[in-house]
């Protein structure tokens, strides 16, 4: 169980010259090529880059479904074309370390995100991290239209309350949590099993892709402007 977000929100060169949308594929298929290669050579050793090839569907920031079928070395060929762009990217502000959260929240490029299982406290902190900001922003932070939508489509976050009752437990944290905000009458709660229940379990529609970039760009903010280290240590 998996879910992507490629969160691209700052002006740089990959930008200017690839565009968003290339830019994204790019980075994505260079997050995922190296993982996919080492299934596929302990399932058939004898198949070659050229003869495993790599399906992905996605939506873009205007909600946008594509979908793509590429050769795993066409895959290596994209991540050698943003080798040179890897400069920039060290000191991009939008950046978070690579593989900060381990089993959670990886960002190779920095303007990327995955959110993946087994999940992470420091997921689950990262996340909410970004619902604080959105809350406490709420005035002139686009992100908390993504909360809104949780509570709206009355995401219960209930599978994810199942993961945690596991054994072993596919979530680390034995109990969510959670944030509220509104006055007394419009009161409303997001829990991080509703927020992972969005990112896991195809909850969103193509029409959230704008909400999840602007979630996750704002995720980028809340842990940069922390005052934590970007080197996560076991």
């Amino acid at each position: 169980m998996k879910g992507y977000c490629v969160c691209i929100t700052q002006n740089c060169t990959a930008k200017e010259q690839l565009g968003v949308n290339a830019l994204a594929e790019k980075v994505f298929n260079a997050k995922e090529v190296e993982e996919l290669a080492t299934e596929w050579a302990k399932k058939d050793p004898n198949r070659t880059a050229e003869q495993i090839f790599i399906k992905t569907t996605w939506k873009d920031r205007e909600g946008n479904e594509r979908e793509r079928e590429i050769s795993l070395s066409e895959a290596r060929m994209q991540f050698y074309d943003l080798q040179s762009y890897l400069g920039q990217c060290a000191t991009c502000s939008a950046n978070i370390a690579s593989d900060r959260f381990k089993g959670g929240v990886y960002s190779g490029f920095g303007c990327y995100m995955s959110v993946g299982y087994p999940i992470s406290k420091d997921l689950e902190a990262a996340l909410m991290a970004g619902a604080n900001r959105a809350v406490k922003n709420s005035k002139i932070e686009p992100s908390i239209a993504f909360l809104d939508r949780i509570v709206k489509a009355k995401v219960t976050g209930q599978v994810i309350a199942e993961l945690r009752k596991e054994d072993p437990p596919g979530i680390e944290s034995k109990e969510p949590q959670s944030i509220s905000w509104g006055g007394f009458l419009g009161k409303k709660t997001v829990t991080s099993d509703m927020l992972l229940e969005m990112f896991l379990t195809g909850e969103a529609s193509p029409e959230d892709a704008l909400l999840f970039h602007h979630f996750c760009e704002n995720i980028h903010t809340a842990l940069q402007t922390g005052g934590g280290s970007y080197e996560m240590r076991e």
